[in-house]
């Protein structure tokens, strides 16, 4: 009882929330992966998140890998690096993402527009209008891939303290004949 009162004044407190506490790393919940996603989202503290779409193919073998960041308003994230990376499950690095795209807008936000941004900045900055502001970052990959990979963002600095992201899964899935993100 007087443990539940002590957490109960401490979360009243001005400024004084939970402990966070990450939600799956890794995509793949099955050991073949093979239950298909639409999207994966992923909960960062303060309000941060990470989304991945399914892959959109580009031809030749290519993937492009879309991967929205939402930061709240007046918040603030860092990548920790600017690598992509794609490796065998669990395993060694097979390619590296190059940035193609990246556009800033304020989503549900009548009158706002969508930027094209000439790179990915190390620093995503939440506008002080609107609740979130979204960061659209396509990620393309040329090299040839296996049939079912790993793909791990950068990790992300929040107020001082690096937190992973989740590691995304994808495998080909011969009926539908393209590449998606698995569990």
């Amino acid at each position: 009882m007087r443990a539940a009162l002590l957490l109960a004044f401490l979360l009243v407190l001005p400024g004084c929330t939970p402990p966070y506490s990450a939600s799956i790393l890794y995509q793949a919940t099955t050991p073949d992966c093979r239950n298909w996603a639409d999207g994966s989202r992923f909960a960062l503290p303060e309000g941060a998140d990470v989304f991945a779409s399914s892959p959109k193919p580009l031809g030749d073998g290519a993937l492009e890998l879309d991967l929205a960041y939402f930061v709240p308003k007046n918040g603030e994230v860092t990548f920790t690096t600017h690598e992509f990376v794609v490796t065998t499950p669990h395993g060694p690095p097979v390619a590296v993402g190059r940035v193609a795209l990246t556009e800033r807008g304020v989503p549900g936000l009548p009158g706002s527009k969508t930027v094209v941004l000439s790179e990915l900045p190390m620093t995503l900055r939440g506008d002080a209008i609107g609740d979130e502001t979204m960061y659209r970052v396509n990620v393309q990959i040329t090299s040839p891939l296996p049939d079912r990979f790993d793909f791990t963002p950068p990790q992300m600095i929040l107020r001082g303290k690096t937190y992973p992201v989740r590691t995304l899964t994808y495998r080909w899935f011969a009926e539908r004949k393209t590449y998606g993100l698995c569990t």
